[in-house]
Order: C-alpha cells, then sequence, then structure tokens
C-alpha cells in the first residue's frame, strides 16, 4: 500500500510540473495566437513606387501591420517635417542615397542591442556601413543601384573592338580612332568626360575615379570624419591622377579630345546613338531601352585602374530608417528588419531590378544578360558620407571648371576641393 501511494504522488508530481511548464511557455507567447499586438501598425514613406511596394508586402507576416506611402522626392523632407510637427508623422522614411545626413536630426539610431554592429558588417555588403554610428545603425538598406558602363554594341563592332575596356587606359587608344570630329566640331564621341554640366552624373563619375585611385574623399574613423582626396598609397596623388585623366577627353590640343561643353547631355547624346559609352546607374536601363528601342547597346562593369587590387564602382544606396518621434519604434525596428532581410527584400529587388543590399540575396544571382553585371557591380559598390549634395555639387564643378578657364592647375584644383570639403565638415560637426 505504501509503494502505491509513493507511485501516485510521484505521478502527481510529474503532472504538475507539466502543467507548469505548458503555462509558461503559453504565456511567452509559444501559440503565438497575440504576437500581433506586440508589434502593432507600421508606417512608411518613401519614393520607391507604391505598386511594386504594395506587392512586396502584401503576403507580410500576421504578427505585424505595415502600410506604406509613396512619396516625390522633391518633397519627402518638407512634407516629413510638416508632418513630424502636426504629431502624424511615419515611423519609418525610405532613405533616398546620400540624404541620411539630411534627414539625421529626425532619426533614432536602431540600437546595437537590436542589431550588433557584428551581425550588420556579416548580413549587408560593405557600402553599407555608412549607416553605422557610435549609438547604432542610422538605416538599414534595402537596395543598391551601382553605376555601370553602358556602350554601343554598334560603334565597337565597326572598329573591330572584340572586347570592351576593363581598364581606363584603355580609352587612350580608342578614343583617338572611335571619335569623328572635325577641329573642334564633334560629331561622335567615344567617352563623355572633361566637361561638368553636360556630363550625367559627372560628381558620382569623379567620386569613383578618386576612389578607385585610393582616396576615400571622405571617410568615418571611429566616429570622426576625415577628408583625404589626395593621399594615396599605389598612387601618391589620387585626386590629381583622376581629375587629369577625366579632363583629358576635353582638350582638343591632345589626341584623345573627345567631348566639349557644346554637345548635349552625355545621357541623350548615348541614346542617339552618337557616343560609344555612357556611365550611367542600373536604374537607367529601362528608360535607355524604352527611349530608343532601336539602339543596340549592352551593359559592362565599369573600367578599374590597371593593376588595383581592390575593384570598385560608384552606387546610390537606400535603407529604412526609424524616425525619432515614434510611438512604435519597438514595431518599426522589427519592420525594417523584416523588410530589408528575406522575401520581402528579394520581392523589391525582383520588382525595381536592383540589386538588394543582403549579402545572402545578392549571392543568388538571377540567370539572365542583364541582372548579374548588376549584382556583381553591386558586390564593389561604394560611395562616401555627402553631407549636403548641393554644396558638393557646387565644389566639384567649381573644380572642373576651374581647370577648363585655366584659373587653375589640377593640383590648384583638387587642393581647393579638398580644403572646401574639409570646411564643409567643419561645419556639420559644429552643429
Amino acid at each position: 500500500m505504501k509503494t502505491t501511494n509513493t507511485f501516485k504522488t510521484i505521478l502527481l508530481i510529474i503532472f504538475g510540473v507539466g502543467i507548469l511548464i505548458a503555462v509558461i511557455v503559453f504565456s511567452l507567447g509559444g501559440g503565438g495566437r497575440d504576437k500581433k499586438q506586440n508589434y502593432g501598425s507600421v508606417e512608411i514613406w518613401g519614393t520607391l513606387p507604391q505598386n511594386i511596394v504594395n506587392e512586396a508586402l502584401k503576403d507580410i507576416e500576421d504578427n505585424i501591420t505595415i502600410t506604406y506611402k509613396q512619396k516625390q522626392e522633391t518633397s519627402l523632407r518638407q512634407e516629413l517635417v510638416e508632418a513630424l510637427a502636426s504629431g502624424y508623422g511615419p515611423n519609418i522614411i525610405i532613405l533616398p542615397h546620400g540624404k541620411f545626413i539630411d534627414y539625421k536630426k529626425h532619426l533614432t539610431p536602431i540600437p546595437y542591442e537590436f542589431f550588433s554592429e557584428r551581425e550588420f558588417r556579416d548580413v549587408y555588403v560593405a557600402q553599407a556601413e555608412l549607416y553605422l554610428t557610435k549609438e547604432g545603425a542610422l538605416a538599414l538598406p534595402l537596395l543598391i543601384d551601382p553605376m555601370v558602363m553602358y556602350w554601343n554594341r554598334a560603334i565597337f563592332s565597326s572598329h573591330a573592338v572584340s572586347r570592351v575596356p576593363s581598364v581606363w587606359e584603355d580609352f587612350n587608344i580608342l578614343a583617338p580612332t572611335m571619335t569623328i570630329r572635325d577641329n573642334l566640331t564633334i560629331s561622335r564621341s567615344t567617352i563623355p568626360f572633361g566637361q561638368y554640366a553636360n556630363v550625367s552624373h559627372a560628381k558620382d563619375i569623379l567620386s569613383m575615379l578618386i576612389m578607385q585611385a585610393g582616396a576615400p574623399i571622405i571617410a568615418i574613423n571611429k566616429g570622426e570624419m576625415e577628408v583625404n582626396v589626395n593621399k594615396g598609397i599605389d598612387i601618391a596623388t589620387p585626386g590629381s591622377s583622376a581629375f587629369k585623366f577625366f579632363m583629358a577627353f576635353s582638350n582638343p590640343a591632345l589626341p584623345t579630345y573627345s567631348w566639349n561643353r557644346s554637345l548635349p547631355q552625355s545621357k541623350q547624346v548615348f541614346i542617339s546613338g552618337q557616343s560609344a559609352v555612357y556611365f550611367g546607374y542600373a536604374s537607367e536601363y529601362d528608360e535607355i531601352k524604352k527611349t530608343n528601342p532601336h539602339l543596340d547597346f549592352d551593359i559592362a562593369m565599369v573600367p578599374q585602374v590597371r593593376g588595383a587590387q581592390k575593384k570598385l564602382t560608384f552606387g546610390k544606396i537606400n535603407g529604412l530608417a526609424v524616425l525619432r518621434n515614434n510611438n512604435n519604434k519597438n514595431g518599426a525596428f522589427y519592420a525594417a528588419r523584416l523588410i530589408t532581410s528575406g522575401d520581402i527584400a528579394k520581392k523589391l529587388s525582383q520588382g525595381l531590378q536592383l540589386p538588394p543590399a543582403h549579402r545572402d540575396l545578392l549571392a543568388q544571382k538571377p540567370d539572365d544578360a542583364i541582372l548579374p553585371v548588376f549584382y556583381d557591380s553591386a558586390h564593389i559598390s561604394a560611395s562616401w558620407p555627402d553631407l549636403s549634395s548641393k554644396d558638393t555639387d557646387t565644389i566639384f564643378r567649381d573644380a572642373v571648371e576651374g581647370i577648363l578657364s585655366s584659373r587653375f592647375s589640377v593640383d590648384e584644383a583638387v587642393e581647393g576641393l579638398e580644403r572646401q570639403l574639409s570646411q564643409l565638415v567643419k561645419v556639420f560637426v559644429g552643429e
């Protein structure tokens, strides 16, 4: 009888422990039925197309509600400021490239307790590290729009050139024969370099050349901004070397003369079939194809500096940033991470035909003729923290125009550019 009572006692203890474990698991949300209350509703503003974002979000997890509103890039900041002042702003904005400095005072970093710096570096491409601060990530990167080289197949074929340039030096050989000119009048260009006003993305192209040569322009080191345009390792003066190469194609005294200020915008010249190459972004592919369906063109990765150990192209990157004035920060942090990884990021990448910033997704290279070039370019995409796109555009423009007008030598122009960027950094840090 005693043995029977002992056995019953043991059974009751085991049964009681089982019930206790079940209660604990249920109270911690193991059933998942109440998770939606934990993350609530999140509203996102951005400039990406409404239909593509809605399609990507339609199968979102049922533990969060996410709505998206498309805004115009020209009015996004003003609408945001007004909305925040009225207390009805979004939880997240999709930051356009180069704008995170402009919006910084409105943002709250995504803390490293939520997403560690080590994990950030492992998950996203190197270019995304521009978002990192001492307190956390200003944004989680979503898509990359790398600069590529568009080239006219008919022009290259007519000159029996079977391979497009892989190093910049190749253009010194091609320009004298491919360019069609009568004294100063150019009727067909090889490469649209050497001017500013009519060279699409001139600042970005010069930035790419400088960074390829080994200078970061503006780097962030332990939270401090450092300006370096003209100090390198493999190339002693990266900035001067980049400007000299760029300017050579607008000098009528040189055999490489291929571009002047009387020509239309370089993008339009390429679309009309009167330029052998054009340096533009992956996002421009559809526009070029639709504008001139008869243009026989292809794309390639941008040329590199001969002998350089590190390949690089300039690229635009956008990311999801959480607003400081926010009644659902935890939900916003969760939504930002959810959207920038997994199926949603993949769908957005496919819908916009742009590479994702997530390393695992970027490794899944599409099997078609165009996107692999974009994906390969995204792997080597880089940029620098542009503190004020309007001011830096003026600084780069003044350097080019100063050289063209002979007011400055190349070295003097680069020295002035570096000095003005340093002044801009001081103003920014002093704010």
